[in-house]
């Protein structure tokens, strides 16, 4: 799971059929789908629009892919009217847009 607007960087192993390295390292080729940008590094950025993403890595005819749930969080105040300065502790209920809530 991805919040919105962060991002994760993904990498890829190439073995042979005995798993071992091989050599040299072949080029990787990265996608994503529904508009999602990824970098010819593997650096996936999540888009601002919630949802499932696939990303996906190809070296000549062999490809792998994964899934990825990126998720929007809003955050409002229910303190209207309070300040709070440096080394005040509050805590924060909030809700993701998949349903998931936490403290």
């Amino acid at each position: 799971m991805l919040i919105a607007g962060n991002s994760k960087t993904f990498s890829v192993e190439a073995l042979d059929q005995f798993g071992k390295p091989v050599s040299p390292k072949p080029s990787i080729t990265w996608s994503a789908d529904n508009g999602a940008k990824i970098d010819e590094n593997g650096k996936f950025t999540a888009p601002d629009k919630a949802g499932e993403y696939t990303v996906t890595a190809q070296a000549g005819e062999i490809k792998g892919t994964a899934k990825v749930k990126v998720v929007t969080i809003e955050i409002t105040s229910e303190l209207e009217g309070k300040s709070y300065g440096i080394g005040d502790e509050i805590t924060i209920k909030w809700t993701a847009s998949d349903g998931v809530t936490g403290v």
